[in-house]
Order: structure tokens, then C-alpha cells, then sequence
């Protein structure tokens, strides 16, 4: 089910120095390249009224034993593609607030910004590997994940360089923002070994590094999905 795919990268992150990039289709091919669920996220409700929307996450859109699966899949992956790292994860929507508190080491935004088509919570939490285990639950929930692996010693130095008007790095040319955040993306870089993000609704996991080689960075994934 799951395979590696060549990412399309917008130049503003071709032009960063070493930078290794690999995507994993998560799903199918006809769903994965749906372009109505991957770029629209949303359908319309029927019989309500019109111009109501309903948003279609991955979790709707396939089998529950699909969707853990996928999950499982993602979690191997993030955890074993490099040793020694903790994750500083970015998760936006309707993450609960009890679970939230959960969280040992977290800082909860409240964003309401119409401009910028942001909503609800953004919840940053350092996590150990059960930690990132217990939150890939919510992986294709909404697109909430977004994550960078760091060393111990990197937290301080990415939590100093993160920005509130900036609180979630992303690579993904998404419709609900109104720019990709590469500023936020090459500041994460600078202090973990990768990047990851659900991207296309969740059908597919990107990494993003400048650590590890691309040739370094296929091979090591191309060894997980087998």
C-alpha cells in the first residue's frame, strides 16, 4: 500500500542547500491522486443549505483497519529513520483539551485570524516516541500533524526561532493558508534531523531534511516500507 513518490517542490524550497526531500503515498492511487479530496478537503453537505460545506478527512475516507494501518506505517517510519531524536509536533483543529493537558512539555495557541484561514487551537508539544505514538491518532484527523525530529539539544534553539504569527512549518502549497510557511520550514531544519508532514489530506507523509543525503534518505524509507 504504501510507496515512495517524487515530491513537487515549490523553488522557494528547491533553492535551500542539501535539502533532501521524500514522499510516501499513504493510500491508493485513486484516492491519492483525487484532486477534489486532496486540494479541496471538503464536500458539500447534502441537504442543507447551499454553500455549506463539510470537510472530508482521511479517516472518512477509508477503512478504520486502512486508517490504522497508515498510522502504524507513519509511526515506524518517524521513529526509526533516525536514533536518538525527541519530536516537536505542530497540531492544529480539535485536538481535546484534556488530552492536550496530557502533554508534559506544550504551548497552546488560541488563533482566530480570518486572513490567514486559521481556526481553533495550535497545540506545540516536545514528545518522546510514546508521546508520538499516542498523538498518531490524530494523523489524518483534519491534517493536525507536522513534526520535526530533534536532539535534545536542538529544542531550545527551535522553540526560540518559532514565530506565533508562524506556529506551524509547512511545505504544503495548502488552501487553507495563505502561504506556505518556508520561513518556518528552513528554521526547523536548522535544528532537527527531518521534517515530516501529512500532506494531500493525509494521503501522504513528506520528510524533509537537510541532515540526511536524498540517496541516504530514500534508501533508509524505502527499507521501512519494505
Amino acid at each position: 500500500m504504501f510507496k515512495v513518490v517524487i515530491p513537487t517542490l515549490p523553488d522557494a524550497l528547491r533553492a535551500v542547500p542539501s535539502i533532501a526531500v521524500v514522499d510516501v503515498q499513504l493510500v491508493g492511487d485513486d484516492l491519492a491522486n483525487d484532486a477534489v479530496f486532496v486540494r479541496e478537503k471538503s464536500v458539500v453537505n447534502k441537504g442543507a443549505a447551499r454553500g455549506v460545506y463539510t470537510y472530508v478527512a482521511l479517516h472518512d475516507a477509508i477503512q478504520p483497519r486502512e486508517m490504522d494501518a497508515v498510522r502504524e506505517f507513519v509511526f515506524r517510519v518517524l521513529s526509526r529513520l533516525v536514533d536518538g531524536v525527541r519530536f516537536m509536533c505542530f497540531m492544529q483543529g480539535r485536538v481535546p483539551k484534556d488530552e492536550v493537558n496530557e502533554l508534559e512539555d506544550r504551548i497552546v495557541i488560541s488563533a482566530c485570524h480570518e486572513e490567514m484561514k486559521m481556526n481553533g487551537r495550535v497545540v506545540i508539544a516536545e514528545m518522546d516516541l510514546d508521546d508520538l505514538k499516542y498523538c498518531m491518532k490524530y494523523f489524518g484527523d483534519y491534517d493536525i500533524m507536522r513534526g520535526v525530529a530533534l536532539t535534545p539539544e536542538g529544542a531550545a534553539g527551535m522553540r526560540a526561532d518559532l514565530r506565533l504569527f508562524e506556529p506551524m512549518p509547512t511545505t504544503d502549497d495548502n488552501s487553507f493558508f495563505q502561504s506556505p510557511r518556508y520561513n518556518a520550514v528552513q528554521a526547523a531544519l536548522k535544528h532537527g534531523a527531518f521534517f515530516f508532514e501529512e500532506i494531500g489530506n493525509g494521503t501522504r507523509l513528506r520528510i524533509v531534511s537537510t541532515a540526511i543525503t536524498q540517496h541516504d534518505l530514500t534508501d533508509r524509507i524505502a527499507a521501512l516500507i519494505q
